[in-house]
C-alpha cells in the first residue's frame, strides 16, 4: 500500500491517493490485483472501499509491482539508512517474483469506466519489438517481465530519461535506439 501524489510531495492532503497492489504468490505465474482506495491509513484488510481508477494501472505496471522508487533526496521526507536498507530488501524480493500477471478481475470491469485498467485498441496494444528490450519484456521464459506496448510509452520514456532502462549490463545498438525512438513517436 502507498500514498501517491501526482502533484508533488507538497500537495494538500486531498491530492494524495491511497493505492494498493496485492500479489497472490500461491499461483504461477503470480497474480496482481490493483486498488484505488478511499483515503485512510496504510493498513491492508479485505473489504476496503474502492474508488474508480484515476489512471490506467497497466500503463505503468504491465507486470505487477517491480520496484519501490522513493525520492531519497526529498527535503520533505528524508529516508533513514535503516529504511533505505529495508526498501532494498523489499525490492530484491519483488524483483525475484518472476512473471506477474494482472488479475482477470480487472479485464472484467465495465469498459465504460474511464480510465480502464488497460486499453484495448490494436494500436495501444502494439508491442515493442526492440531486440534488447524483449530480452526481458516478453510474456514467458527466463527474466520475463511482460511485453511492453504503446500504452506504456509514458513509462518507457520515464525509465529511459531516468537512466533506469536499459538496465546495467544491457546496451542498445544505434539501430535499436532508432527503432525505439520511432516506436515512442508512434510509428
Amino acid at each position: 500500500m502507498m500514498n501517491q501524489s501526482h502533484h508533488g510531495s507538497h500537495a494538500g492532503e486531498k491530492a494524495w491517493d491511497r493505492l494498493a497492489i496485492v500479489v497472490d504468490k500461491t499461483q504461477s505465474p503470480k497474480i496482481a490485483r490493483f486498488y484505488q482506495l478511499e483515503s485512510g491509513p496504510l493498513e491492508w484488510r479485505e473489504g476496503l472501499a474502492e474508488k474508480p481508477f484515476k489512471v490506467s494501472c497497466f500503463m505503468c505496471h504491465n507486470n505487477g509491482p517491480r520496484v519501490i522508487r522513493p525520492n531519497y533526496d526529498s527535503p520533505f521526507d528524508p529516508t533513514s539508512l535503516k529504511d533505505r536498507l529495508k526498501i532494498s530488501y523489499w525490492n530484491l524480493g519483488v524483483k525475484l517474483y518472476g512473471r506477474v500477471k494482472a488479475s482477470p478481475h480487472h479485464d472484467e470491469r465495465d469498459m465504460s469506466q474511464l480510465p480502464p485498467f488497460r486499453f484495448r485498441s490494436s494500436y495501444e496494444n502494439e508491442r515493442l519489438q526492440v531486440a534488447t528490450c524483449i530480452k526481458c519484456h516478453k510474456e514467458s521464459g527466463f527474466l520475463a517481465r511482460g511485453a511492453l506496448s504503446r500504452q506504456q510509452v509514458p513509462t518507457i520514456k520515464f525509465m529511459l530519461e531516468m537512466g533506469q532502462m536499459p538496465p546495467l549490463g544491457f546496451r542498445m545498438s544505434a539501430q535499436e535506439k532508432q527503432e525505439l525512438q520511432l516506436f515512442l513517436e508512434g510509428f
